[in-house]
């Protein structure tokens, strides 16, 4: 995908990220699949939109670490990056718009980001240490540029995470 042809603007930036993965059940065949999210450090940098009038703010340097969901941009090293490391990350449509999104290895469907990230208990927001202990995280030194209308700062599974 062309960046110019993305909806909205880029909206998040780091100097470094990290490529979060877990598994997670497949919504359609039931199958067992590996899921990916990006995440960022404490540090990190947001753009927020004015509400009252939809101009750009200023940047801001974000104290927690997070997590992004519901992604429309990525940078062309980061789509790079995220595809190398999990080729079932790709764009699709989702209600009418281009967003990025894990998809099931087995079928092919794509898995549902809500389900993923703001569901109790989902791949993404575990709800036990056990679980928080399956996801793995992989530091990825390379500046991120993104556009993303979801982020969850100070994920509950960090502390748990296996680094890698």
């Amino acid at each position: 995908m062309d960046d110019a042809l993305a909806s909205g603007p880029d909206n998040i930036r780091s100097a470094g990220y990290w490529i979060a993965s877990t598994q997670s059940r497949c919504g359609s065949c039931a199958e067992l699949t590996r899921v990916v999210a990006l995440a960022l450090p404490s540090g990190h940098e947001t753009l927020d939109l004015d509400a009252s009038d939809g101009t750009l703010e200023t940047w801001a340097c974000a104290t927690l670490p997070a997590v992004l969901f519901a992604v429309y941009r990525l940078a062309a090293p980061v789509r790079r990056e995220l595809q190398r490391r999990s080729p079932a990350y790709r764009l699709t449509s989702v209600d009418g718009a281009e967003q990025w999104n894990n998809h099931c290895e087995h079928c092919g469907a794509p898995q549902d980001e809500e389900e993923l990230h703001g569901e109790p208990d989902a791949a993404f927001m575990p709800a036990s240490a056990d679980a928080g202990a399956r996801i793995r995280i992989e530091a990825i030194a390379e500046p991120l540029l993104a556009g993303a209308a979801g982020y969850a700062p100070d994920p509950l599974f960090f502390p748990r995470a296996t680094v890698a």
